[in-house]
Parts: structure tokens; sequence; C-alpha cells
């Protein structure tokens, strides 16, 4: 059994969706990616002539109910941008997110993490799964309400 690198590899080439190559969208399914074209997150913002634009909302450090204070602000700034925001989590429970009804993804909780491997790298790992959401969601903005965000980091 083979295990993988101590520190993941740095990221140095961008990443870009195939149909994003393209200056327009062939259809409703490749407009609405990374979503489904019928998603409620892509609701109004979703043209069939342009890829949907992703806003990347990290809060990580924060509880639930701060934060659920952002949301209304997030929303309407991600609304008249014309973007769907997608929260970056550290978060243990999800009740909250899901009851909004909110697109999100996650980062691991270092607090939580960090006595199960007390010999990883946790800047660098976190850099590297930072680096993992960049390519997946492919974000035209990236807002830092959170604690713990370093999206510049390499």
């Amino acid at each position: 059994m083979t295990s993988g690198p101590e520190t993941p590899p740095k990221a140095t080439e961008p990443s870009t969706f195939f149909a994003q190559e393209q200056e327009r969208p062939a259809n409703a399914f490749e407009a609405a990616w990374p979503f489904n074209a019928d998603s409620p997150h892509a609701e109004g913002v979703m043209r069939e002539d342009a890829f949907l634009s992703v806003m990347l909302v990290d809060v990580t450090g924060l509880e639930w109910e701060t934060i659920s204070t952002y949301l209304k602000t997030v929303r309407d700034t991600a609304k008249a941008k014309n973007m769907v925001p997608v929260f970056v989590v550290d978060l243990v429970d999800f009740r909250g997110l899901i009851a909004e009804n909110l697109a999100y993804d996650t980062l691991p909780n270092v607090v939580a993490n960090a006595p199960l491997d007390a010999d990883l790298d946790w800047p660098s790992y976190l850099a590297w799964r930072r680096h993992l959401l960049r390519k997946k969601w492919l974000p035209a903005a990236i807002i830092n309400l959170g604690r713990n965000a370093d999206w510049d980091a390499p």
C-alpha cells in the first residue's frame, strides 16, 4: 500500500472547466455548471448564453450564529452581481446551511482535527484544499468574512 506525499504538490497551473474554454455555453446544462440547470441556486441568475458566475464566501472560523447574520447581505450582493454564493465553511454541523438552502463546500476544521495528525503541515494542507476548491468552483469572486482564510497562498 502506498501513501500520498507528506505535503500536497504546489498549485502552479491554472485550471479551467472544458466548456469554459469556449466563449458561450453550448446549452443550459453547460451554462449552469457546476450546478444543474434546474437548481434553485441558479434560479434568477442563470442565462443560457453565459456561464454561471460563482462567488465563494469564506466563513471559516465562524460559528453558525455569526454566519447567519451575513446571509442577507451576501445574498443581496451576489444577486446584484448576478452570481451564486457558495459558502466555504469549517463547521461540524451543517443543519443551518441546509435549512437556509445554501450552496456550500467545506474545509477541515483545524482546531478539531489538529490533534488527529499533529505532524501534518496544516497551513500547506489548507492551501492545497483551497486550491482544489478554486479549481472545482472556478469563482468569479472570493469574499473573505472568516478568520482562517488565505486564498492567495500558493
